[in-house]
């Protein structure tokens, strides 16, 4: 849960740390089911799963039982990269790094 030291503001306990992504929080889908049964109705109806409520959007997963939020000028990234902290650099430009001419 995150409290601001300088105003006192605390988010709601139901949004927890991501391990794997920068700049965003998620919860299960019966925890926002219980405390904002609006806002899931709204992701699931969205075509792209993803919802704006300033200022943070929302997206809910695929199977639909994690809801991710990030901040509005998170979303290109997470859209960029997304479920996972870096991207992968493309297969070629990999290899570049090891070079293997001679070697078998």
């Amino acid at each position: 849960m995150f409290k601001c030291p300088k105003c006192g503001f605390e988010d709601a306990p139901l949004w927890k740390a991501s391990k794997w992504r920068r700049y965003s929080v998620y919860c299960n889908r019966e925890e926002l089911e219980r405390e904002d049964p609006d806002l899931l109705g709204a992701l699931s109806v969205s075509p792209d799963g993803w919802v704006f409520r300033a200022p943070y959007w929302y997206k809910i997963t695929k199977n639909g039982r994690v809801i991710y939020r990030v901040l509005e000028m998170g979303r290109s990234e997470f859209r960029g990269h997304g479920f996972t902290e870096r991207p992968k650099p493309p297969r070629a430009e990999s290899l570049d790094k090891f070079p293997h001419e001679g070697k078998i």
